[in-house]
């Protein structure tokens, strides 16, 4: 990925959170990965274009909670 301006950058993140908020709704596809240890347990987890997003999901609602950027370590 270019270097991004900061404007940028916040509009990409907006975007990417935004698509996996509307995938995350559709039942068949909103069944993703929990995770099972360290700093996330018991937390799911999506990736979307090398993304990984963490979430939790109350009824109807998804709750984004952390989201590392590609190559960024828990």
């Amino acid at each position: 990925m270019k270097d991004l301006l900061p404007e940028e950058t916040l509009n990409f993140i907006s975007q990417i959170i935004i698509e996996t908020e509307e995938l995350l709704k559709n039942p068949i596809i909103g069944k993703t990965y929990t995770e099972e240890f360290g700093k996330y347990r018991g937390i799911s987890r999506i990736v979307v274009k090398k993304f990984k997003i963490y979430y939790k999901q109350f009824d109807n609602d998804i709750v984004i909670i952390g989201l590392l950027f590609p190559g960024e370590s828990k």
